[in-house]
């Protein structure tokens, strides 16, 4: 029943494709989309990197981090499919009167945290699930994936050539860097 409610969710946000893994809707027309943290520590700095890797994708600033955002990230609890058993890293949804909320459920290497919160942040602009290997959009976790240190530079390309297409044209306008 989670399950249905968390896709009735995404439907209503625009985060379920339509065509070409995007979803259209007025919600995600909005940027620069304030994100305010309730992270600290690791978890909070890769939040920061997150932001600063979709922005730099977009070529344009899509997220800003301040208080009273209409993005609010926080921590979440362990939690599981109760149909595939799989656990749920990250979570995404809107909430009412244009607020977004991603939730860390898990926090384990850098890497880790890095990939849950730039994969949910991908939701909230409006992305879906991707199938490359390489995606920071990628459908059920980047297991495997060595682990990075704080400073710049994935070792692997986190927001593939079509999301950042995709982002670009929906958020960034001539002149908006």
């Amino acid at each position: 029943m989670r399950k249905l409610a968390l896709i009735l969710v995404l439907v209503a946000a625009g985060c379920i494709p339509k065509d070409g893994g995007w979803a259209s809707t007025a919600a995600v027309h909005r940027a620069p989309l304030t994100v305010s943290s309730q992270l600290d520590g690791n978890p909070h700095r890769m939040l920061e990197r997150a932001i600063e890797e979709w922005n730099d994708a977009a070529g344009c600033t899509v997220f800003s981090l301040a208080d009273g955002g209409n993005v609010v990230v926080e921590y979440g609890s362990t939690r599981f499919n109760e149909s595939s058993g799989a656990r749920i890293d990250g979570e995404a949804w809107a909430g009412g009167a244009g607020k977004f909320y991603v939730r860390l459920n898990a926090v384990g290497t850098i890497t880790t945290s890095y990939l849950i919160l730039a994969h949910e942040l991908g939701h909230v602009l409006g992305l879906a699930h991707d199938r490359s290997r390489m995606s920071v959009m990628r459908s059920g976790g980047h297991a495997g994936q060595r682990d990075m240190s704080l400073d710049r530079g994935a070792p692997w390309p986190i927001v593939s050539h079509q999301d950042r297409a995709l982002v670009s044209q929906r958020y960034c306008k001539r002149g908006s860097r």
